[in-house]
């Protein structure tokens, strides 16, 4: 057994990603209080029970796109992808959260 299944996260992470990526519908954002008493804004996707914890490089590059109403995001398709980053002086695997350029690209 993977030590990972003994203890399911609520969130999303780099490992449930898979390459090349992975494309998904935003349905809603919600501000939520993690397990370490920190307030994060997380988004969660149509089909998908685990939210992504919301970091400021995600929500700008969706914002970018998207514009500064998260309400607006509500049913826009985003790419989920991994990528090393770096988190408390190490290179990690991390979540990137691209917005298609064409909506050709975005899931139904």
């Amino acid at each position: 057994m993977n030590v990972s299944d003994m203890y399911p996260s609520s969130y999303l992470k780099a490992s449930d990603i898979p390459a090349p990526g992975r494309a998904l519908v935003i349905a809603r954002i919600l501000n939520e209080q993690l397990r370490d008493g920190e307030s994060k804004w997380v988004v969660y996707f149509r089909g998908e029970k685990r939210g992504l914890v919301l970091n400021k490089t995600n929500a700008t590059a969706i914002a970018e796109k998207l514009g500064n109403d998260t309400d607006k995001w509500i049913g826009e398709g985003v790419t989920l992808t991994t990528q090393k980053v770096s988190f408390s002086g190490k290179l990690v695997d991390g979540i990137r959260v691209t917005v298609p350029d064409y909506e050709d690209d975005v899931p139904a």
